[in-house]
C-alpha cells in the first residue's frame, strides 16, 4: 500500500511562516509531501525480486524489528 501525503500542515489557521506540521523530519523542519509505504511483514514491498525493505528517509534501509 502506498499513501501519498501531498499537503502536509495545510490547516486553516497555518502559515508558511508556522506550520501546522513538521511531518515527517519533525523538529522545526518545513512540512514536505512525502510517499509511505507500506507492506505484509516477509513480503517484498515491490515484488519478490526487489529489496525486503524499501528505503527509508534518505535512502537509508528500514531496519527488521525481528532480525
Amino acid at each position: 500500500v502506498n499513501i501519498c501525503v501531498q499537503h502536509p500542515g495545510e490547516t486553516t489557521g497555518s502559515t508558511f511562516e508556522d506550520p501546522s506540521s513538521h511531518w515527517p523530519d519533525g523538529g522545526d523542519s518545513l512540512p514536505r509531501p512525502s510517499v509511505v509505504t507500506i507492506w505484509q511483514q516477509g513480503k517484498s514491498a515491490a515484488n519478490q525480486r526487489g529489496p525486503k525493505a524499501p528505503a527509508g528517509p534518505r535512502g537509508q534501509r528500514i531496519p527488521d524489528p525481528k532480525a
